[in-house]
């Protein structure tokens, strides 16, 4: 009976020591995974063997893997079709964006995808111009330019011109302010003789 006894009285401990024993394992876990981290070195550049594939990888080849693969638009060429770019409407989802593309004397919105005409095919749009692809090549379609032609001189008498005609309304306005002052003054200077 003494033995049942002991039996029932570790059984009942049980949970509490099986509880301490996974806290122990854990702690030791977490205690080896910090060794490990602390003690860390990276090995020295003549352990790699030259048949790892490590060893052959190349500075360009793996920044290869992360730079941006969209060309830039200085570096594609610029579209010699009939088409001319109105307008964008830029998206936070570049699926959603769409442009506004003349053709013929006829304007469009074409999405991301869209085909034009003469298997001219929409690649990307952004907010000052559209990325196209015709017969395999990118191309880009940009804003027209205005002319540039700024005349000092007329620009200053046009500026000149404005003034004047904002002199001449302020001094209506301060007329007409002082007509409609003018009756109360008379009215009030005859109910007092």
């Amino acid at each position: 009976m003494h033995l049942l006894s002991r039996f029932k009285a570790f059984f009942a401990k049980a949970p509490l020591l099986l509880c301490v024993l996974l806290l122990v394992l854990f702690s030791m876990h977490i205690a080896w995974q910090s060794y490990q981290w602390f003690n860390f070195k990276a090995p020295a550049s003549g352990a790699l063997s030259e048949h790892s594939p490590s060893a052959s990888l190349n500075a360009t080849a793996i920044s290869a893997l992360f730079e941006n693969t969209q060309p830039h638009p200085q570096q594609v060429q610029s579209t010699v079709t009939d088409l001319t770019l109105s307008g964008i409407f830029v998206h936070d989802d570049p699926a959603k964006s769409s442009a506004l593309i003349a053709h013929s004397g006829t304007t469009h919105r074409y999405t991301s995808g869209q085909d034009l005409a003469d298997g001219t095919r929409i690649k990307a749009i952004y907010r000052d111009h559209v990325e196209l692809e015709r017969r395999g090549r990118m191309e880009f379609l940009r804003f027209p330019k205005a002319a540039f032609n700024y005349d000092v001189e007329k620009e200053q008498e046009a500026l000149d011109q404005r003034v004047r005609e904002m002199e001449q309304l302020r001094a209506q306005m301060e007329a007409a302010s002082n007509q409609y002052e003018d009756p109360t003054l008379t009215n009030t200077a005859m109910e007092s003789e």
